[in-house]
């Protein structure tokens, strides 16, 4: 796991501002630079650590909220830039309180929070 945790560390950041020529994703919990990845190398580090769970893998197609990566992971912070990562690479589709449709930013930001930020590997 340790690996992953430090290829998450290399190739993103946490930013409050996108800066000019950087690729960001907007995890609405915070923002989120990556940078130098590929589709494969993403797959190769999330497929060589253990599942969660002990079985689950966020490849598998089934949808995985934040919280439960965390739990993974050992780090919310480094859920959320895992996340943010595979949605850049276009791994991950990724479901967000905006898509609830309608509602505030204080409430997008509080359902966020609760586990309302999930992805779910596309194929």
């Amino acid at each position: 796991m340790q690996k992953l945790r430090s290829y998450i560390k290399a190739h993103t950041q946490r930013v409050e501002k996108p800066g000019s020529g950087q690729t960001t994703v907007d995890m609405i919990l915070f923002q989120v630079a990556v940078n130098g990845s590929s589709q494969g190398e993403f797959r190769r580090m999330t497929n060589a650590s253990p599942g969660i769970g002990g079985s689950g893998n966020p490849l598998d197609g089934n949808e995985y909220p934040y919280p439960k990566l965390e739990n993974w992971l050992g780090d919310r912070d480094l859920a959320v830039r895992y996340m943010a990562l595979g949605k850049a690479l276009g791994v991950f589709g990724l479901t967000t309180p905006r898509d609830l449709g309608m509602i505030d930013e204080i409430l997008t930001q509080m359902f966020a929070s609760m586990g309302v930020l999930a992805i779910k590997a596309v194929s």
